[in-house]
């Protein structure tokens, strides 16, 4: 009776084991928030993701900041392959006439993972969107706006961790087209446990066109994992350039279920 029972112990211990093998792993967390950069990360297949905040953009004094509420949906169509949809959300725009208000338009896009990182080759993903004219009269372009990125991150000694982001990108508004293009980079760092601070230089728009519409801004803030798969978010924004908001703040969460 003995000898039976540790037979059936030994025979449940394997069965366990052999199901823990099989159990898929806990795919690592990502986010696009807070900062520029989009970092080359991609969810894994199957799963989905919300990205959202709210932000402030502050100018002149006595000018009521511009607001936007800045959503993503992120959806894992296959291994290394993403799927995305975003939007501003509802933007509020102050101006010399007054304010304007509305649902900004919506985009579509893809995320593809390349490389992964290998000692000094970094992890490199590119991304490609569309935005059509799909908000309120008062917020939308007049054309399709398509936009093409590359992203890399190398990590780098002492936990730290260096994104950088190209792209380039159709803005077409008020009646006005033109090419532009963007670029940035940024440093990450774990502060604390489950807290990871950051510090970004990024060039959010460069055209020849006009010199009015070249935005230089610098970027700190931190992410607070809160549970494995909640994250809260800070993001606070410096203008260094005539055609960036004098300052920016923006408050965030991202949920994956």
């Amino acid at each position: 009776m003995r000898a039976r029972r540790s037979t059936l112990m030994v025979i449940a211990a394997l069965a366990a084991a052999s199901l823990s093998a099989q159990a898929p792993a806990e795919a690592p967390w990502v986010a696009n928030r807070p900062g520029f950069a989009e970092p080359p990360q991609l969810v894994a297949r199957g799963a989905w993701q919300v990205e959202t905040a709210v932000g402030f953009s502050y100018g002149r004094f006595g000018v009521a900041p511009a607001s936007t509420s800045p959503t993503m949906l992120r959806y894992g169509v296959a291994n290394g392959t993403e799927f995305r949809v975003a939007s501003d959300g509802y933007c509020r725009s102050p101006g010399e006439t007054g304010t304007v208000s509305g649902a900004c338009d919506l985009s579509i896009g893809m995320g593809r993972a390349l490389a992964k990182a290998h000692g000094w080759v970094p992890e490199l993903s590119t991304f490609g969107y569309v935005k059509a004219p799909t908000g309120a009269r008062a917020m939308r372009a007049m054309h399709l706006q398509p936009t093409a990125e590359l992203s890399e991150e190398w990590a780098l000694p002492f936990g730290v961790a260096l994104d950088a982001m190209q792209g380039v990108t159709f803005a077409d508004y008020a009646g006005t087209s033109t090419w532009s293009g963007f670029a940035t980079l940024a440093l990450w760092r774990s502060v604390a446990p489950r807290v990871r601070g950051f510090a970004e230089l990024a060039a959010e728009e460069m055209t020849l066109q006009s010199a009015a519409r070249r935005s230089l801004t610098a970027h700190t803030g931190f992410a607070f994992q809160l549970r494995p798969h909640w994250q809260v978010d800070l993001d606070l924004t410096r203008g260094l350039s005539k055609g960036a908001p004098a300052a920016r703040v923006a408050a965030g969460m991202v949920v994956r279920p």
